[in-house]
């Protein structure tokens, strides 16, 4: 079986789904020198202590996750840029 066949059958099985409804979720994400990422999820902001207050958190080295967030920011501050340009053209 060839690359494109596996790919072919990979992509039956995948489910996409868009959401257009916006989430309440809030993550902060943090990148430290472009080599390590910090995911901290905040469930409770009104919750008296640290513990209470962040749910899932994720730390990482790996290459492939830290360079995923970086695009993510790069492609956010590309909107806000472009978003600021044409304000105040």
């Amino acid at each position: 079986m060839n690359i494109e066949e596996l790919l072919s059958i990979r992509k039956s099985q995948i489910n996409i789904q868009h959401h257009n409804k916006p989430r309440d979720n809030k993550i902060t994400i943090m990148d430290v020198d472009n080599s390590y990422s910090l995911t901290i999820e905040m469930k409770n902001s009104t919750a008296m202590t640290f513990d209470d207050t962040i749910g899932l958190d994720t730390y990482s080295s790996s290459e492939t996750t830290v360079s995923s967030y970086l695009s993510i920011f790069e492609t956010q501050a590309a909107k806000r840029i472009r978003s600021h340009r044409k304000e105040s053209v």
